[in-house]
């Protein structure tokens, strides 16, 4: 150090003075100074100085993550029997369940306390406990989610110019937090539990079928063409009601829900779309080949909803209907209308 002898907990060094003739001996422990620039403001000065937080800060929303979060993990069990019928079709009927646990979700405001109660019965978390500190949400491992599904098949083998693949699922998903997308996936109150309800992510049923043909050679002008398609058909997925506002005043308005409604109680619309390829290879010289594709996506150009507006505008449900200004049920948006695609592709059999 400059302009300074030595020092410890037990002094100076007895012969500092004889060592360094010209550097003057200390009075006191060092002192850390900041040297030009802005003072700290009050509030930092306050808080370093008497370790009180001041009255007139705020946080605000603090959504901040939890340091001793743990790694999400899965149970997960599945049964399937199958069952071969001769002509190279096999039928099978399955079951899974998957369940996660320590998914990470968020907490309510921990810093809030009950009030009051609206009409509905749920409470009012108008109160802070330490008003100084604000709202503050916390990421943790709170979620947990269970599904469960049953699954019957059919398949046949391609021959004879023809095969196919068809299932159908049943199935289940129950949670109490979809993702850390956004605010609306915060709890409505302080109980995790009570927001176990259907998934987002629930397809309750399912059905698609695949098919694959090859026009025989016996047919001269088309021989050799493979036809193909994939039929997809879901039932609605659950959507959430927002009454859109806080109305329990826990300082997230994104995630209150009128009345008693559960989360995702609003179930969308069916979703169905045909895809359709047509594919011919045609000899170019030797053993080279030129491979034509045409793929149509959704051929019958229906209307899939993929979001929808769910803000009702009001605590009262179904009781108040919502402002026509909100659209409530309309479509925001949707999935690709028909498309049309040509592809080539080159072959080389060696």
């Amino acid at each position: 150090m400059f302009n300074a002898t030595a020092w410890s907990s037990a002094g100076s060094l007895p012969n500092a003075q004889r060592l360094f003739p010209t550097v003057a001996p200390i009075q006191s422990i060092f002192q850390q100074r900041t040297v030009g620039g802005a003072a700290a403001p009050i509030a930092a000065r306050t808080f370093l100085t008497t370790g009180q937080v001041p009255a007139t800060s705020s946080v605000g929303f603090a959504d901040t993550l939890d340091g001793a979060i743990r790694t999400p993990y899965s149970h997960q069990a599945s049964l399937q029997i199958s069952h071969d019928v001769g002509q190279g079709i096999a039928l099978s009927a399955g079951y899974l369940f998957l369940g996660a646990r320590q998914v990470p979700g968020h907490t309510g405001n921990l810093n809030a306390f009950q009030t009051g109660v609206l009409a509905s019965g749920k409470p009012i978390l108008g109160g802070r406990t330490y008003p100084e500190v604000g709202d503050m949400f916390v990421q943790t491992n709170t979620g947990r989610s269970n599904y469960h599904g049953a699954t019957f098949e059919a398949e046949k083998r391609f021959a004879n110019g023809i095969g196919f693949h068809g299932s159908y699922t049943l199935s289940r998903v129950r949670n109490n937090v979809d993702s850390l997308a956004n605010l609306a996936d915060l709890p409505e109150g302080q109980d995790i539990n009570g927001e176990t309800a259907l998934s987002r992510q629930d397809v309750r049923h399912r059905f698609t079928l695949t098919l694959l043909t090859e026009i025989p050679s016996r047919v001269p002008a088309i021989r050799g063409v493979k036809l193909s398609g994939l039929v997809s058909v879901e039932s609605g997925r659950p959507f959430n009601i927002f009454a859109g506002r806080d109305f329990n005043l826990d300082g997230n308005p994104n995630s209150d829900r009128p009345a008693l409604l559960e989360r995702n109680a609003y179930q969308g619309p069916a979703y169905a779309s045909l895809d359709f390829r047509v594919a011919r290879e045609v000899a170019v010289s030797g053993r080279a080949r030129i491979e034509v594709l045409i793929d149509v996506f959704n051929l019958f150009d229906r209307v899939n909803v993929k979001d929808i507006n769910t803000v009702w505008g009001s605590i009262d449900y179904p009781g108040t209907p919502p402002p026509a200004t909100l659209g409530f049920g309309t479509p925001r948006d949707v999935f690709n209308p028909r498309q049309v695609q040509l592809q080539f592709g080159a072959k080389v059999k060696f």
